[in-house]
């Protein structure tokens, strides 16, 4: 032992500036002091029970994916060999998100389709990192924000959708295929006049016509 260790009986104080919560890796620093006159030696670090490492700088990667917990623990020697208390702290590290999120519709119409009511749409988004948002837009009106919409009215339409995760990454747009609504039933007319009476065989003529688009099956 040097001079400066002989009579000092006061283990090292160490300090970690861990956080509860990192998201794509964690750097961690150990600082050691020592209030006696030995002086810090050294400062040991084990990370999930792990052999022990000296050192003063802890470096975490992200896991692949999701969310992944961590236990580090840490003490330091002085040179009287004074061995302090192990520390210990808790923290997790949240994978990198680049990974735009998912969504579906419950409604996806075949090209042409046509429809005699309005169709009721879902839109059910997924991400690792959670959706900020879900938006679409009908018949190429303003993006509303939500999951839930109706295409209503006669004629033809399209529409558009897509989310954002929590983390920013925003998903393509989907846009459906064009489909028609068609309320109105066709007309049908008969060649026969009424209040006409026929003698012997007769042959009458039916003309269907459509004016909503749809056509007549």
């Amino acid at each position: 032992l040097t001079a400066a260790a002989v009579g000092d009986h006061q283990p090292p104080t160490t300090t970690s500036d861990a956080l509860g919560a990192y998201t794509g890796g964690a750097t961690i620093h150990l600082t050691a002091t020592d209030a006696g006159t030995a002086g810090v030696s050294r400062t040991w670090f084990s990370l999930d029970g792990r052999e022990w490492v000296d050192g003063n700088e802890v470096d975490v990667g992200p896991p692949t994916s999701g969310t992944r917990a961590h236990t580090l623990q840490f003490y330091s020697v002085d040179h009287a060999l004074n061995t302090e208390a192990v520390h210990t702290v808790g923290f997790t590290v949240q994978s990198v998100d680049t990974t735009a999120p998912v969504t579906t519709a419950s409604f996806t119409p075949a090209a042409g389709a046509a429809f005699r009511a309005s169709q009721p749409v879902s839109l059910l988004a997924s991400d690792a990192s959670g959706i900020q948002g879900t938006y679409y837009s009908v018949d190429g009106a303003a993006f509303a924000q939500g999951t839930s919409f109706t295409v209503s009215g006669d004629g033809l339409h399209s529409f558009r959708y897509y989310s954002v995760d929590n983390v920013g990454n925003t998903e393509t747009i989907h846009v459906s295929n064009t489909f028609r609504i068609d309320t109105v039933a066709p007309v049908t007319t008969c060649s026969a006049v009424a209040g006409t009476t026929y003698t012997g065989n007769q042959t009458f003529t039916l003309s269907a016509s459509d004016t909503n688009g749809a056509g007549v099956a």
